[in-house]
């Protein structure tokens, strides 16, 4: 363990070396934009809404005129018309007068407030009887309210989501400059292994990890192109990952990062590139390689599935967001209790996934303790916690912190 990086020493490499890496800007229409991060500000070009309206199905009034009303002495308004749907209201409000104005309906020049229409009474000759006086603005939404002209409403650098396309909609704003998505390829390595369709025999294993970092680059938020199964030859894996380096923002190759005679994984990377690191301090995960070839990331993942997923999400997935320009931003976490003890690391930091319930003590988190290969046991898991290389594990009872599996 003293040999090799820490996860930390890993990660500021990453920053480094390619922290300042961005994919191109292109234009999209807004309608199209979710989960697409933003190349530039946005700003209003006009104030949402563009007119005061009413929130309520009633009348509009001046709000003084209600003022000491009640169910046994009304305030007795003249009805002086009704404001249509889409339309401006074609009449002002003097005292004494109101108007009927559906839901979302402007508000008529002269009235401050509405009043709702289970509060009224109507009468004869055009009178309406106000039952419950009303304040300044109330149930009114006013021109500028949700947005100004001029005002920043979303920074360039966050993901979209979908009331950020509702907002982008409400000031007619039709397309977006968002990063390009970076394309990630994904190579899995190794004579033992077969497609997923494919029946194994003695010796050999299903394809994991190609559909699983396909998987994971997409739901972090790039494209992901799988480059198929490459057996164990140099130079197969030599051409295979020039072409990649050409052809991709990120390049992950899974297997073949041991430091067994058959694995070339590293000498290859020197040859075309720069072998930048050979090991982090991490379980699971210790074998994984960081370089470049072109100018581009290289990943050389684990191949036990669990190890590769763990190292997708603390690595790679923070360089798909810097790629598009995301803002660093921290991890969310939330709390929970240990209901058992996970023992020492042995100098190693380590991934723990957990599954979590809710007890009248609050979270309760349950260590799911197993090997590096047995990628279903994240299945049963609802997130992880990270125990640090210098601690010799975590008590019962030990309050932690817990990164849910959410989209990245």
């Amino acid at each position: 363990m003293l040999h090799v990086a820490s996860s930390a020493q890993a990660e500021q490499l990453l920053k480094d070396v390619f922290g300042h890496a961005r994919t191109p800007e292109i234009e999209i229409p807004a309608s199209q934009a979710l989960g697409h991060v933003l190349r530039r500000d946005i700003y209003a070009t006009e104030d949402v809404p563009g007119f005061t309206r009413s929130s309520v199905d009633g009348y509009a009034v001046q709000a003084k005129d209600t003022f000491g009303c009640s169910d046994s002495i009304p305030a007795l308004l003249n009805l002086i018309g009704e404001v249509e749907m889409g339309a401006p209201a074609p009449f002002s409000i003097q005292a004494g007068q109101c108007a009927y104005v559906p839901t979302g309906g402007e508000l008529p020049v002269g009235s401050d407030a509405m009043v709702m229409i289970e509060h009224t009474e109507a009468y004869d000759a055009g009178t309406i009887g106000m039952l419950k006086p009303t304040a300044p603005g109330a149930h009114c939404i006013f021109r500028g309210d949700d947005v100004q002209a001029g005002q920043l409403v979303l920074e360039a650098g966050c993901r979209l989501r979908a009331h950020d396309i509702g907002a982008l909609a409400a000031m007619g704003i039709p397309n977006v400059m968002v990063a390009k998505q970076p394309l990630v390829g994904v190579l899995s390595t190794g004579d033992e292994v077969i497609t997923p369709d494919q029946t194994p025999t003695a010796g050999q294993i299903r394809d994991v990890n190609g559909p699983l970092l396909c998987a994971s680059a997409q739901q972090a938020g790039g494209k992901a192109a799988f480059y198929g199964i490459c057996p164990d030859d140099p130079k197969r894996l030599t051409d295979t990952l020039k072409k990649m380096a050409d052809e991709c923002d990120i390049v992950l190759l899974s297997g073949g990062t041991s430091v067994g005679a058959k694995d070339a994984t590293p000498r290859v990377i020197e040859e075309l590139g720069k072998l930048h690191m050979h090991g982090i301090a991490i379980k699971p995960g210790k074998p994984t390689i960081l370089g470049e070839i072109s100018g581009k990331p290289i990943f050389g993942m684990p191949g036990h599935p669990a190890a590769a997923y763990f190292i997708f999400r603390i690595f790679v997935a923070p360089l798909i967001d810097s790629l598009m320009g995301i803002k660093e931003r921290p991890e969310p976490t939330f709390k929970a209790m240990l209901n058992q003890a996970i023992p020492s690391n042995h100098g190693r930091e380590e991934c723990v996934a957990v599954q979590l319930k809710q007890s009248e003590d609050g979270l309760i988190a349950t260590p799911i303790m197993g090997k590096s290969g047995l990628i279903t046991l994240l299945s049963q898991a609802d997130g992880y916690l990270r125990v640090p290389r210098n601690q010799e594990g975590l008590p019962k009872g030990a309050q932690v912190e817990i990164i849910p599996f959410t989209n990245s």
